[in-house]
């Protein structure tokens, strides 16, 4: 899933270049990244194992592109789910093959303060842990409506950037309650605020979603405070739960994490979260560690992490990995 706070960067950034720190110019050019990752967990399974790429880059001043595409996953034995919901993407929405591949593919036209999109983009949904790039997640760690949420959806939005610090957005988009982007006649709209103030980065999200039989309304509220330079607590709640049979569910999912960033090259986190329906609950907490080697700047990532998760069948779940992100400069 995407990061929302690179959206607010691109009404800063001339070029809408927001990845490649070699383009300081207005123009065209772009960045392809190659993602490959690899885990190894136990109990035995392959963890976020995945190959994904992201493009994306200015065709002129004003427009901008961004392709995200999930070539291939590897995960396996977390038990207690069905298989297709943590592989498959898109059961909710286009159950053509063909369409895998794609998380997102979109325009963005910026004119000054607005910004225009149209395309495949995610949902208004999930607050700041759906902020995260999805390869770069652990997935013990993540809660039951990242893993059943089929956010990546059809549609456009306009967004509204009145200083550097502060973004508003409106989105109409296809439903993750239709079979087919657009021939389902079911829709999603939402509204979206990302702040930044001082200390505190808040990422407040609403969506009216069409279940074919009537709306859920989904509130996400995620907030981030810098307790330091090195220093960061995320508190995210929204008022659902989500399963792969019902997909979204009346309750309320929690999530608190503290990170410690002592250098450029190691992050520590831990995160406990709670999942409420009636009187059923559920339960996550765990650490995880990324180390990024000095000789490779941030090309190269090891990391560890160690979770329980009461959505897994298994208790608790330790993995190991290695991830690289190969960029390759193209244009100016």
């Amino acid at each position: 899933m995407k990061k929302s706070l690179a959206v607010l960067a691109a009404f800063v950034l001339p070029s809408f270049l927001l990845f490649s720190q070699e383009a300081d110019e207005p123009g065209s050019g772009a960045e392809l990244t190659v993602i490959p990752r690899i885990d190894l967990g136990l109990p035995a399974n392959l963890g976020n194992s995945s190959i994904y790429s992201l493009f994306e880059g200015n065709i002129s001043d004003n427009l901008s592109f961004s392709v995200s595409n999930h070539w291939a996953s590897f995960s396996s034995d977390f038990k207690s789910f069905d298989t297709d919901a943590i592989t498959d993407l898109y059961k909710y929405t286009w159950r053509s093959d063909w369409t895998n591949w794609c998380d997102w593919a979109y325009l963005e036209y910026g004119a000054g303060d607005f910004a225009f999109r149209i395309g495949k983009d995610m949902i208004y949904a999930g607050g700041i842990e759906f902020d995260a790039y999805d390869y770069d997640v652990h997935l013990p760690l993540m809660s039951g409506l990242w893993h059943n949420l089929s956010c990546y959806q059809w549609g456009g939005a306009i967004d509204w950037s009145p200083s550097e610090s502060t973004l508003f957005s409106a989105q109409v988009a296809t439903s993750p309650y239709g079979e087919r982007p657009f021939g389902s006649g079911l829709y999603t709209y939402g509204l979206k605020w990302v702040g930044e103030e001082g200390p505190v980065n808040n990422i407040w999200q609403y969506s009216a979603i069409d279940t074919g039989d009537g709306f859920f309304h989904l509130i996400s509220l995620g907030q981030t405070v810098s307790l330091s330079d090195a220093l960061s607590i995320t508190l995210d709640w929204r008022n659902a739960v989500c399963d792969p049979d019902e997909l979204l569910l009346k309750g309320s999912t929690a999530d608190l994490s503290l990170l410690w960033a002592p250098s450029e090259s190691l992050e520590l986190e831990v995160k406990g979260g709670w999942e409420n329906r009636k009187d059923d609950d559920s339960f996550l907490y765990g650490c995880s560690a990324n180390w990024y080697p000095e000789k490779f700047g941030r090309s190269l990532r090891i990391h560890a992490s160690l979770a329980h998760n009461d959505l897994f069948e298994d208790s608790f779940y330790a993995t190991v990995g290695v991830m690289y992100y190969l960029n390759l400069h193209i244009g100016r």
